[in-house]
């Protein structure tokens, strides 16, 4: 998926006053998103290698809808495969996707590093 965009704008779901009028808001919620993406990444990996369904469903959709607010729709539909993996009891094999959703979200730190919404 390396020639999709990590990161659509247009479809970022944050209230429009944060994205225009609040910018340092707009910071705190992109630095608290990497964060618990970082943990939830790490996550997702350790609950998949370990075959945790209950972790991993909860990871996933953690990152899912907090990856939606981004507008981070590759990463938000690897976690959604996830969930529904997880879901129907087929953990052993998320363990790539998992991997893939990591990736993926370092696509997402590196997007949302380089535009208005630095963390820097």
């Amino acid at each position: 998926r390396a020639w999709t965009a990590p990161v659509y704008p247009e479809d970022t779901r944050m209230p429009q006053e944060t994205l225009e009028d609040d910018p340092e808001a707009l910071r705190a919620r992109t630095r608290e998103y990497l964060e618990s993406g970082t943990a939830l990444t790490a996550l997702l990996r350790s609950a998949a290698a370990a075959a945790d369904r209950g972790v991993l469903l909860l990871a996933a959709r953690s990152l899912r809808a907090a990856s939606l607010s981004f507008g981070a729709r590759p990463l938000s539909d690897l976690c959604a495969r996830l969930e529904s993996m997880a879901a129907a009891g087929r953990v052993l094999a998320c363990a790539p996707f998992a991997s893939a959703a990591a990736w993926e979200f370092e696509r997402v730190r590196q997007a949302l590093s380089g535009t208005a919404v630095s963390v820097s």
